[in-house]
């Protein structure tokens, strides 16, 4: 059996067009090779070796022939699905296909970031000195973060990147720590994607004030670089984190991403 990325693909425009009164996917393209594919005539599915996880990804044209498919994926998968809703009968077909509903994310964006990153600062953070929280990582230091990154997120939800993916972004700038003690208490990964910056991992075990002076510089290294939107994404349920960006402007788009692990 063919399981080509050609023919998945063509599968999978074909479960599109089938004008079915039911079609849910979350494919939008295909860039590694399957590790596992199970199809039936409404339905295919596939899993992708993502760094530690196996990501799941299907299309099908009703929940029965979803069900199928995603019963044959491997354990310990993970399916994500973005959407600002969840189709109930592709929710409940993904629950008999084995998997819980592991976290909702929501995104927080700010698309006016020139005029607001800075307006709703609190007053004990005006004025500090930046430069004395802030500091680029050595080489050395990629793995205490990798550990620290493995302590705090899980892979299946936090796309943990390699050491040597972590290297290269650090050598492209957008890594920032900060020391207390010789040990990183402070850690922020962020990066662009043209005119558009993405708030990454956030990890804070020291003071507040170190949080502040990562993010902020962050940001405001983009507004001066003419970079007026930023983004993020963050458990609905942690209103602590909720609170902290939306200091800065990033807030509620009502964008989620649904994300389920087969036990």
């Amino acid at each position: 059996m063919d399981h080509s990325k050609e023919y998945i693909l063509e599968k999978a425009g074909q479960i599109r067009k089938s004008k079915q009164d039911f079609y849910f996917s979350n494919l939008y393209t295909l860039t590694q090779d399957p590790i596992v594919v199970a199809e039936t005539e409404q339905a295919i599915a596939f899993a992708v070796q993502d760094r530690d996880v196996k990501r799941v990804f299907f299309s099908a044209a009703s929940p029965e022939a979803l069900t199928e498919v995603l019963k044959q994926m491997p354990e310990k998968s993970g399916i994500e699905i973005m959407g600002r809703t969840l189709d109930e009968r592709a929710k409940q077909a993904i629950l008999d296909a084995g998997y819980g509903l592991f976290a909702t994310y929501l995104r927080a964006t700010n698309a006016k970031l020139k005029d607001t990153y800075s307006s709703n600062i609190p007053d004990r953070f005006k004025g500090i000195d930046l430069d004395s929280y802030v500091s680029e990582p050595t080489e050395e230091q990629i793995d205490e973060i990798r550990a620290l990154l493995y302590s705090k997120f899980r892979p299946l939800t936090s796309h943990i990147q390699t050491k040597e993916e972590l290297a290269q972004q650090n050598r492209e700038k957008c890594v920032l720590v900060s020391v207390r003690d010789g040990e990183i208490v402070t850690l922020l990964t962020h990066f662009r994607q043209g005119k558009k910056l993405y708030m990454e991992h956030m990890i804070n075990v020291g003071e507040s004030e170190r949080m502040h002076a990562l993010y902020f510089k962050v940001l405001q290294d983009a507004v001066d670089d003419g970079i007026n939107y930023a983004y993020t994404w963050m458990r609905t349920d942690n209103t602590r984190a909720h609170a902290f960006a939306g200091r800065y402007g990033l807030v509620d788009d009502k964008m989620r991403n649904f994300v389920f692990e087969k036990a």
